[in-house]
């Protein structure tokens, strides 16, 4: 019987904040809130506010020249109870002609802001061979 091993990335919850009218309280936020999610709901990331970036690593550079695949598929990235978990497999996967041993998944919120602030909640895999990323990339980046 093949072992699978994964690695389990959860993100309990992302939210943008850009500036907007300062609030007049004493104790209340700076900023308002104009996007977030905070994965209410089960089955696939919501395609209104998610991008799965798929395209094949290739040896020329792309992606670090990673080891897996990238897929939409619900076995690499799925939300329930209330976090996204994208999940890591060692698993035979081939995309485009293509073989790679892994598969994962990798996910672009769409939103595009100029000012503001960015906060994120996530647990993050700390094992040998995994390398978690949260970035914050320019809305201008060629994505396919």
């Amino acid at each position: 019987m093949k072992s699978t091993y994964s690695a389990l990335f959860v993100v309990l919850g992302l939210a943008i904040s850009a500036c907007g009218p300062r609030a007049e309280q004493k104790g209340t936020s700076k900023y308002t809130l104009v996007w977030s999610d905070e994965f209410d709901y089960e089955g696939a990331p919501n395609a209104d506010k998610w991008h799965f970036q798929t395209e094949p690593i290739t040896d020329e550079g792309w992606a670090n020249n990673e080891l897996q695949h990238y897929t939409s598929r619900l076995d690499n990235a799925l939300v329930n109870e209330g976090t996204l978990k994208i999940i890591a497999k060692r698993e035979a996967y081939t995309y485009e002609g293509l073989s790679k041993d892994f598969t994962s998944a990798r996910l672009n919120a769409k939103f595009d802001f100029t000012y503001g602030k960015v906060e994120v909640r996530a647990k993050l895999p700390a094992a040998a061979g995994t390398w978690p990323a949260i970035w914050t990339l320019g809305s201008n980046i060629d994505e396919k």
